[in-house]
């Protein structure tokens, strides 16, 4: 059984920029104790992840792209590529960063995010009609949404999940798992859009991904790996990714190539913030301006005797 991440910069096609295998058979099977034991994981593959008789969520895929808000990767995924299934989160469709979509999760309480300032979110998952939405339970007033399998997940995983993105990463390898050694094609789990390395909001006004959730998320790529799942993880992501091998390496272009996608994104996101502010400082001399020319013409209008009396 081959196991392997890849790191690229494109949409996996066959040809990552580099890869690395993970060998470490005792170690992965050490890690997979702490999830459950070999019957306990037979029988929750029996099991579907998705909700039963939900005619709007389609049979697993063999490869699942999940995608996060970070811009720095999250146009690499592989929209254009149909036999990928993809899996957004929070406001990426309803705010324009992603083409398409499979399914969507939002987890978290919908009075939470349906009081967001950014009123179009709930509004939009109302729309949705032919995905499913994975809420906490269906809602009515969204159509598609669906039950998120809890506590088989925190069965079979446990309760390391820290974020959105692991509980996602958590279906995809449960779904994923039965498919494994069921054709001549490995399944593949890819993440994009998910640095977990800065605490801004990012350029479509979401929360920006944090570094402490981050091992939640490795934990779960490894286990993705030690069943004999394919991971493929963008170059500029700081998801399993170091700065090269301790004790061997002293450079490492994967830091480099991350360092300067960072700061080019960096740059990008301060030139825009700057337009806008001179923007914004023409409008306001142009506003004051336009006030003091209604101050001079108030004393034809007779408003000014009127204001003063």
């Amino acid at each position: 059984m081959e196991n392997n991440v890849s790191l690229t910069d494109s949409p996996p096609d066959g040809s990552p920029i580099g890869a690395a295998s993970a060998g470490d058979s005792q170690a992965m099977a050490d890690c997979l104790a702490l999830t459950a034991s070999d019957s306990e994981l037979s029988a929750l593959s029996d099991s579907p992840a998705v909700p039963a008789g939900t005619d709007d969520v389609k049979a697993p895929a063999k490869k699942v792209a999940i995608v996060g808000m970070a811009p720095s990767s999250r146009g690499l995924a592989p929209f254009s590529d149909d036999s990928w299934e993809i899996w957004t989160l929070s406001t990426l469709m309803s705010a324009g960063g992603a083409t398409r979509f499979d399914r969507h999760f939002e987890i978290h309480p919908v009075d939470w995010f349906k009081e967001r300032d950014d009123k179009t979110y709930f509004q939009w998952l109302t729309t949705v009609r032919d995905k499913p939405v994975y809420l906490h339970e269906p809602h009515p007033d969204i159509p598609t949404s669906v039950a998120f399998p809890k506590s088989q997940m925190v069965r079979e995983f446990g309760t390391y999940i820290t974020n959105t993105v692991s509980w996602m990463l958590a279906l995809a390898i449960s779904e994923l798992t039965p498919l494994i050694g069921t054709g001549d094609e490995q399944p593949e789990l890819a993440v994009y859009g998910v640095d977990m390395a800065q605490d801004q909001p990012d350029a479509l006004g979401g929360k920006g991904e944090y570094a402490a959730q981050r091992p939640s998320c490795e934990y779960f790529l490894g286990i993705a790996v030690g069943r004999g799942i394919k991971v493929t993880i963008p170059a500029t992501s700081d998801l399993l990714a170091s700065r090269g091998l301790y004790g061997y390496d002293t450079d490492s272009g994967q830091f480099r190539e991350k360092w300067r996608s960072r700061t080019a994104e960096l740059q990008q996101r301060l030139a825009g913030k700057q337009q806008e502010a001179n923007r914004s400082m023409c409008e306001s001399h142009y506003l004051q301006g336009a006030l003091d020319s209604q101050q001079y013409y108030r004393q034809w209008t007779g408003e000014a005797d009127q204001v003063e009396s």
